[in-house]
């Protein structure tokens, strides 16, 4: 039996880490080299047998750095700031951005909630468009803080990306670093104008914007959106809308509902109708030729409006989820539900499915016969038997059995 002993050179020198302590203290400014890049931060070694962690987030006050490849690369010498000192675990936390003075203690002063500034919209999202107010600042501008008047369903539709946007401060939060913005309100609120001026009973006229499942979204004289039921467009029932109304028709109209707090005004287009002589029923019943509109009897004295009718303007009922970089706290409209109108329906067809030595089931476009469906089944079934399948169907393959002949395909 051989015996072996280990022996070691690096004990005859004390360990760095035992002295760390004399030499690097909390906020001690430290020079160092590169030595490894992760997607979490960059390895600093300081001097033999030192390294520091300098995680992202501690790389810049301002830019969001995703990867640290963006800051810093291999071999480079950077100063850094020590934050932390964990002697048990070994481990030496560095700052960057440290060395620098944090931008955010002046923010708050420079730009107070409720001054205008213009910035460049960035980045568009479902629930906002973000603005930077200056190189490495951004703030947010919900969709709900857009428009007064505009039922915005994506931000896209209002604003594009790289375009110069007036902007009012909301709030800022400096522990979170994120500042609240707002567009409409560089606007007084119209809404107070539009409680007089559309009234219930209120005579107007509208051009239709957007047809959607539940009725039309028409755009009235002051710019503002209403919304008319798919009953209220014609005395007749409207089946499909787009075949009788298009986007830019202009309607009479009259105000059935209007809600200052949930900023909503119902129309109809009946109940306008009810009030004007025969002649100017005809011209309308001609322009959009509903069936059996021209043969309705009107009773003009009763409304043809159901209020229940106003509830499809609420549209489809959405829960926003915010984005990992957006506080709730700050942004609290981010998770509260908001409603944004349906996509007009399309028809889909039914794909019967037929069942025998092979199930094929075709694609959404072909809706075969039940012969068609046996002269598919038939081929499929030989090009299986020949190791030739080259259809692009879905294939079940099932034992034949002598019942199998005589049984007509399931549907």
């Amino acid at each position: 039996d051989k015996k072996r002993i280990s022996l070691g050179m690096k004990q005859l020198t004390p360990h760095p880490w035992d002295s760390i302590g004399d030499k690097y203290e909390k906020g001690t400014k430290v020079r160092g080299k590169v030595v490894s890049l992760t997607d979490y931060g960059a390895f600093i070694e300081i001097e033999k047998g030192i390294e520091g962690l300098i995680h992202i987030s501690e790389m810049s006050w301002t830019q969001h750095v995703k990867h640290p490849s963006q800051v810093v690369s291999l071999g480079q010498i950077v100063e850094a700031v020590v934050l932390n000192i964990d002697k048990e675990e070994r481990k030496l936390a560095l700052g960057m951005k440290q060395l620098e003075p944090d931008p955010w203690e002046e923010l708050a002063e420079k730009y107070p909630v409720g001054s205008r500034h213009k910035g460049i919209v960035r980045n568009i999202t479902n629930f906002g468009v973000f603005v930077e107010l200056e190189p490495g600042v951004d703030g947010l501008i919900h969709i709900s803080d857009l428009s007064w008047t505009k039922k915005i369903r994506h931000p896209g539709e209002f604003v594009k990306k790289g375009e110069e946007l007036e902007v009012v401060v909301l709030a800022v939060d400096k522990e979170q670093r994120r500042i609240a913005l707002g567009h409409k309100q560089i606007q007084e609120d119209p809404w107070d104008y539009f409680e007089q001026k559309y009234k219930v009973g209120t005579l107007t006229e509208g051009k239709i914007e957007r047809i959607i499942e539940k009725g039309v979204i028409v755009e009235l004289p002051d710019g503002v959106d209403g919304f008319v039921p798919v009953s209220q467009l014609s005395f007749a029932p409207v089946r499909v809308i787009s075949d009788y109304f298009k986007i830019g028709d202009r309607l009479p109209l009259r105000v059935v509902e209007f809600e200052k707090a949930s900023k909503k005004i119902v129309l109809s287009a009946v109940e306008a109708l009810r009030t004007m002589d025969q002649a100017a029923i005809d011209a309308y019943n001609a322009e959009h030729p509903v069936p059996n509109a021209d043969k309705v009897v009107i009773d003009t004295s009763r409304s043809y409006f159901d209020s229940s009718e106003a509830a499809d303007y609420e549209g489809i009922e959405t829960k926003l989820q915010p984005d990992e970089h957006i506080s709730s706290a700050l942004y609290p409209s981010l998770v509260t539900s908001y409603t944004v109108p349906p996509a007009e329906p399309k028809d889909e067809p039914i794909i019967p499915k037929t069942e025998a030595t092979a199930q094929v089931q075709t694609s959404e476009s072909e809706q075969p016969s039940q012969s068609e469906s046996l002269n598919v089944e038939t081929t499929a079934e030989s090009q299986v038997e020949s190791g030739e399948v080259s259809v692009e169907f879905d294939l079940e393959l099932k034992p034949e059995t002598p019942e199998s002949e005589d049984k007509e395909p399931q549907q």
